[in-house]
């Protein structure tokens, strides 16, 4: 099915009438593993996503994604499903109109406050059920464990740094806090409306998890010196050990920062061998 007929679908619009009340469809940017189309389509606008990964492989569990998705659009964080068929491969969301954040906007002082505050909204809402736990230990075990070549494991784990990440996982796991987290929060995924408010997209990495991992995203996406990751943690300081303007909250966040890049590093490899072999 095309993008177009799936929006129809959704919408229950028949497809005979589709070249009649078909107004746009285009390509929206970012989604290194899926495709997101834009369907205007009959006065409505929708964004349909064709999910073409090996959900397996890349460690994604769309039962739990869908039951996030209606926790987040319900707290107007995330957009409001129209229909979600995980089984059939893809997604449609109402459109939230608005401006994709880029890189610059990511790291504008301004911003980092925004997004400070947003993510104490997403991470105080109440643990909902069906979603999965995240295991940062695991998903780097499942991820090396992919990596069947031995010579990509040896570039991606030959200086320690799968023992190294291992260690990290074990260590932050010990007095970790768990809410819900977002754990991709990268620029393109960010929506900026005409109101002010931040909107998040592309959930399927999101679990119940440990809040430093959304902060260690933001900063390792985009490049946040320690003055930006100070600013962070004290705009954030929901439940942190000193407030966020301590040590010891930004010690942690370094930590995590290692970890996210590292598992950043194992994802691309299975991705790239995961698209070598289909």
């Amino acid at each position: 099915m095309t993008p177009a007929e799936i929006a129809a679908e959704a919408l229950r619009i028949d497809r005979a009438q589709l070249p009649a009340k078909l107004e746009s469809v285009g390509r929206l940017p970012g989604g290194l593993s899926n495709e997101t189309w834009l369907v205007r389509l009959a006065g409505e606008a929708v964004v349909v996503r064709i999910n073409n990964t090996n959900d397996a492989v890349m460690r994604i569990d769309r039962r739990s994604e869908a039951r996030v998705l209606v926790e987040v659009a319900a707290a107007g964080i995330g957009a409001e499903v129209v229909v979600n068929c995980p089984e059939r491969h893809f997604l449609v969301t109402r459109y939230r109109p608005g401006k994709l954040w880029t890189f610059e906007d990511a790291r504008r002082p301004d911003n980092v406050g925004r997004m400070a505050r947003l993510l104490r909204r997403l991470h105080a809402l109440p643990l909902p059920s069906g979603v999965r736990r995240m295991d940062y230990a695991a998903t780097v075990r499942g991820y090396w464990a992919s990596l069947e070549d031995g010579a990509r494991r040896e570039a991606v784990g030959g200086d320690g740094g799968f023992e190294r990440a291992l260690q990290l996982a074990e260590t932050l796991a010990g007095d970790a806090q768990v809410c819900l987290c977002h754990n991709d929060l990268y620029h393109l995924n960010v929506v900026d409306s005409a109101d002010r408010a931040l909107c998040l997209l592309d959930w399927e990495y999101a679990g119940l998890g440990d809040p430093y991992f959304d902060l260690a995203a933001v900063c390792c996406y985009h490049s946040y010196d320690e003055p930006l990751q100070r600013q962070l943690l004290r705009e954030y300081a929901q439940d942190l050990a000193d407030g966020g303007s301590g040590d010891r909250s930004h010690a942690r966040l370094q930590a995590m920062g290692e970890l996210f890049d590292y598992i950043g590093i194992l994802w691309l490899e299975v991705r790239a061998a995961a698209n070598r072999s289909s």
